[in-house]
């Protein structure tokens, strides 16, 4: 199965008033931070190590700083997952062929 990601995934819904929208999503360790600009200070400053992120509108700094704030409110945790879709962490997490322990651990990491 391709990792590849939607197209809706990466598609503001409407950019604000600042005309900047913006995404980010977890990326898998060792990626680094994968940013642009003042989106990357941002992410430097709160000590995040693996994110992929995209803007979309201007490119004013004020403007994307606004709009990474925005998307990092916007994140939902692997536990809201699981919650609404009924299932234990775990389950989200075992994937790739991980075995049972290694997602239990995976998933005991996780500080909400």
């Amino acid at each position: 199965m391709a990792a590849a990601t939607s197209a809706a995934e990466w598609t503001p819904d409407s950019p604000g008033c600042s005309g900047t929208a913006a995404r980010a999503r977890s990326a898998p360790a060792g990626t680094g931070i994968i940013a642009g600009g003042p989106m990357r200070a941002v992410f430097e400053s709160l000590g995040v190590a693996d994110v992929v992120t995209k803007s979309v509108g201007t490119s004013n700094p004020y403007n994307m700083i606004r709009a990474t704030f925005d998307a990092l409110t916007d994140q939902t945790s692997p536990k809201s997952v699981a919650q609404r879709r009924g299932k234990k962490v775990a389950d989200l997490l075992g994937r790739g062929g991980a075995s049972a322990a290694e997602a239990e651990a995976a998933a005991d990491a996780i500080v909400e």
